[in-house]
């Protein structure tokens, strides 16, 4: 080996620590989350909309260039099935470790009228009771619309990934009970779905651009363009508001009680989309039936079907209901059975 490369050897082996331990060569990664509501995603908790893409674009555009999301949104919303639900109590978790950076904890929970929502959107609480944890390296999740004095913890507590900080509320500027979750790194919101912030391309291909979905590898969630939450029967025309503060399961329903309808909850409905609901008799005969073609995008949308009935005109016995709805080639279904009785 000649004089000049063990010399150039020597000063490799010398330079090689110092730079390990540069603070230029330390790599900043954004950590990965655990699910931030303690429920069953899609049998007692739903994702509701998605972080919009295009900011300030007048589009609603989620991260599949579907419109479960709206204008502006910056985050992730899981909702309940209901107010009784909320009511019961459902754990917020943090979704990573850190510290708390800041909270609120005294705003009302409610179905507010539209008069109330603008007065909460003057006061700049649409987050309504909130949690802001700092994650280090620029990252924050932040998680809102909490329930009334539900918050367990305290601003610049140490809190660990899976820790309860508070429950799920209506709090803030919302029509309904849900968990918005966001993830904020360096100013720019995070789609977790994705890794992309909110101001990239919608529908692009993650790998190729070396992004990743941020949930951890227990969560087992993706995007869904179309969601049928929940669908019963009731023995009148239903009354939607009431449905969402107490979704009604009956188990059997009276021909005495004067009708039977069938009703279904769909999340991320889009205009164009064909919707099929019947309800058939105990012979397997058409007791009624609704063919519904969408008229525009609704991040809820509630539809249902049904008829009068009476102990002269109606058999007893087990009816099945049916909602279908098709998106060209894409089907989404959902049944459900009653027992009629005298």
């Amino acid at each position: 080996m000649s004089n000049m490369l063990k010399i150039l050897v020597l000063l490799l082996v010398v330079a090689l620590p110092a730079m390990a331990q540069s603070p230029i060569m330390a790599i900043k990664r954004t950590p990965v989350f655990g699910l931030p509501i303690d429920c069953v995603v899609g049998e007692d908790c739903w994702v509701m909309s998605y972080v919009d893409y295009g900011v300030n674009d007048q589009k609603k555009t989620d991260s599949n260039c579907g419109a479960r999301t709206y204008d502006g949104h910056k985050g992730t919303d899981f909702a309940l099935l209901d107010g009784a639900a909320m009511g019961r109590g459902v754990n917020v978790l943090a979704a990573a470790d850190g510290t708390v950076a800041r909270l609120r904890n005294s705003e009302k929970d409610g179905w507010h009228t539209k008069d109330e929502l603008e007065a909460i959107k003057e006061s700049r609480k649409e987050c309504g009771n909130g949690i802001f944890i700092d994650h280090g390296d620029g990252v924050e999740t932040v998680y809102c619309h909490l329930k009334f004095n539900s918050i367990t913890v305290k601003k610049d507590q140490r809190v660990k990934k899976g820790d309860k900080i508070a429950q799920v509320g209506q709090s803030g500027m919302t029509e309904f009970p849900h968990l918005h979750f966001g993830i904020i790194k360096g100013g720019q919101i995070l789609d977790p779905f994705t890794g992309k912030d909110n101001e990239d391309e919608c529908g692009m291909e993650t790998k190729a651009r070396g992004e990743r979905s941020l949930w951890d590898k227990n969560v087992n969630i993706k995007y869904q363009p179309l969601i049928l939450q929940a669908a019963g029967f009731l023995n009148k025309a239903p009354d939607f508001e009431e449905i969402e503060r107490e979704a009604p399961t009956p188990n059997t329903i009276s021909l005495k009680q004067g009708a039977l309808t069938f009703w279904v909850t769909i999340l991320g409905a889009r205009e164009g989309d064909k919707i099929q609901m019947e309800i058939l008799d105990p012979n397997g005969k058409e007791f009624a039936a609704r063919d519904i073609t969408q008229e525009r995008n609704r991040a809820r949308q509630y539809y249902f079907v049904g008829k009068r009935v009476s102990i002269e005109n109606t058999l007893e016995g087990a009816y099945t209901a049916s909602v279908k709805i098709s998106r060209g080639d894409q089907n989404w279904s959902k049944n459900a059975a009653i027992l009629v009785t005298q």
